[in-house]
């Protein structure tokens, strides 16, 4: 009996893999410790019956043609931007994901940036390194605080409402939020306290704006030059969803000046980005520069405990579908 062939492009935590039966399965791991050329990524699948693939792996019809084995695509994150699902459906490609595990570890790290930029930590940071800080001084590094401010959420999906309740919990935070569906549902009734308003609202009544909603044909993009310009002046702007979200160079154009020193006049208290477009920024990119700007290279779900629990989803959900056939 043949075994069938798993093949995963960026190594991970191994709690899933072995989950699955040795003697039923094969599994081969990319040796390259950082992203796969498109060419490394469909030489690798050609002969594959299962890809665990990462975000940063795009799955097109072209690659999806020269692997005709492919049966199961089996993504390491939440989201699946990265796939063309309506092409795997065609060919009849099941693809997983790991939805709810990276909840609480991703609003973590929302909180993280809230707080992080409230409290001007890039800047204190980097005067203490420079040797520029002057010491104790009452006028210096003043923060923005939470308590009782209003939070704004794009997208409340499991990992928005997750962050609601740290934000209300914690600081009393106010919280209204814009989604294209209706609005939180009965299973959500601990979220008593948030109120759903229309784009506009959220964008001029949030002192803090969060972004975590998926990346589709409705939020790409979304955060324009216009739109950033909407917002609350002296307001903190995260972004914990997906990087093209927001349009680079148009928040490069609201925090920089042409030659890309930063605005004196800066619209943002503070930004505070887990990802970016393209990601990660080249080292030199403005945004990178600016004192005001957090920018962390994608670690929403970076815990040991909710990247392991995301290995065992895929391993599970691998050895169930080939049982099955």
């Amino acid at each position: 009996m043949n075994k069938i062939k798993v093949f995963v492009s960026r190594k991970i935590l191994e709690d899933g893999l072995l989950i699955l039966d040795q003697n039923r399965f094969s599994i081969y791991i990319s040796p390259h410790d950082r992203p796969l050329t498109r060419d490394e990524l469909i030489e690798a699948c050609r002969d594959v019956d299962v890809l665990i693939s990462m975000l940063t792996d795009k799955i097109d019809a072209s690659l999806l043609d020269q692997c005709p084995k492919l049966k199961l695509i089996a993504n390491y994150a939440v989201g699946l931007n990265n796939i063309d699902l309506e092409y795997c459906r065609e060919k009849g490609i099941k693809v997983l994901n790991t939805p709810d595990v990276l909840n609480h570890s991703t609003a973590e790290t929302a909180l993280l940036l809230m707080i992080a930029c409230a409290r001007k930590l890039k800047s204190a940071q980097s005067a203490l390194q420079t040797g520029t800080d002057p010491g104790f001084s009452p006028m210096q590094y003043l923060g923005f605080d939470l308590r009782d401010k209003t939070l704004g959420i794009y997208g409340m999906g499991r990992i928005g409402r997750q962050f609601a309740k740290m934000a209300h919990n914690l600081f009393n935070m106010q919280v209204i939020y814009f989604n294209r569906t209706r609005g939180i549902n009965q299973e959500n009734m601990d979220l008593h306290f948030a109120r759903q308003v229309s784009f506009e609202e959220l964008l001029a009544a949030s002192d803090v704006v969060s972004i975590h909603a998926p990346l589709n044909e409705d939020s790409r993009g979304r955060f324009d030059y216009e739109t950033l310009l909407k917002m609350k002046r002296g307001s903190l702007l995260i972004n914990t969803g997906r990087g093209e979200i927001i349009k680079t160079e148009d928040l490069t154009r609201v925090m920089c000046d042409q030659n890309g020193r930063n605005n004196i006049d800066t619209h943002f208290f503070a930004v505070g980005l887990d990802v970016t477009s393209p990601e990660p920024l080249d080292k030199s990119h403005p945004l990178l520069q600016h004192p005001d700007i957090l920018i962390l290279p994608h670690i929403g779900s970076a815990t040991k405990r909710t990247r392991s629990e995301m290995s065992k989803i895929l391993g599970l959900g691998i050895q169930d579908f080939f049982a099955l056939i």
